[in-house]
């Protein structure tokens, strides 16, 4: 029952980790004489510039707080940019115990292995990786980080709100931050087309997600670009999520380095793969 609880627990901090107020519009001046730009017009710009690279290298820290105790995060990881794919490994602290986790985010499944305390997906579903499904490949919920570069496709769009939160220096790199609010009207429609183009949902699945997406509040996001290359180098948000028997409260930080990194990701071979219990 241990490794049954930690397994579930397991599950939602990996969707959690593969998971942006004001008016946005304040002016300053860009670079280009005679040319002004709003915040959100400064952060569409360098949204767009950061989604036309190849690949991007990742690190992933947090620390969230369930049952009264802390859950220590920390990864790393590669995405490719042209269709959001992500691989992440991660490893959690809890209660002195400590969890291993390699995740896939392929054609929007998760796939999913973990070792905890010698104990492996294997001994839980046969399998040595679990498949959790995300309908149409979006995030649903305002309370989990979601998939990081989508969040960002949101951002370069028009209509995000943005407020700046001043300057940081990341690893050496002079950056500016915002905080940026992606509206319903932006996100809602095209998550909506995306969950009813998939194909592989059942009726029940298609509804619930439609529901839920419904039911999401505009999600909220710190970044920060680097001056020089107009680049994503960090990126910040504050969750929290109840899934019944487990709930949890804390922060998730995506830091983005090595942009064109060589990237391979794919799927898991299909043998080697079984739905997680209660997520199909």
């Amino acid at each position: 029952m241990i490794f049954r609880r930690r397994g579930r627990f397991t599950v939602a901090a990996a969707a959690l980790t593969l998971a942006l107020i004001g008016t946005g519009c304040a002016q300053v001046t860009s670079g280009t004489p005679g040319a002004v730009l709003s915040l959100a017009g400064y952060v569409q710009q360098d949204a767009q510039s950061t989604l036309a690279q190849k690949s991007v290298g990742m690190r992933v820290s947090g620390s969230l707080t369930t049952d009264g105790q802390e859950v220590k995060i920390s990864g790393l990881g590669q995405m490719q940019l042209a269709d959001y794919a992500m691989k992440l490994s991660m490893q959690m602290t809890l209660a002195g115990q400590r969890v291993s986790m390699n995740e896939l985010l392929v054609s929007g499944k998760l796939f999913m292995s973990l070792n905890a305390d010698g104990q492996t997906m294997k001994d839980l579903i046969g399998k040595d990786w679990a498949e959790i499904d995300i309908p149409g490949g979006v995030q649903t919920s305002s309370s989990g980080v979601g998939n990081p570069m989508q969040i960002l496709q949101y951002a370069a769009k028009n209509g995000a709100k943005v407020v700046s939160i001043g300057s940081a220096t990341i690893r050496g790199v002079e950056t500016k931050g915002y905080e940026v609010t992606i509206p319903r009207s932006v996100f809602l429609p095209d998550a909506t087309a995306k969950i009813n183009a998939d194909k592989g949902l059942s009726p029940d699945v298609r509804a619930r997600a439609l529901q839920a997406l419904q039911a999401m509040t505009p999600p909220v996001y710190d970044v920060w670009f680097d001056q020089t290359h107009k680049l994503l180098q960090r990126m910040r948000s504050q969750m929290s999520m109840d899934l019944g028997s487990i709930s949890f409260s804390g922060a998730i930080v995506f830091d983005f380095t090595d942009y064109g990194v060589k990237a391979d990701i794919q799927a898991p071979p299909a043998n080697d793969v079984a739905p997680f219990p209660g997520t199909h």
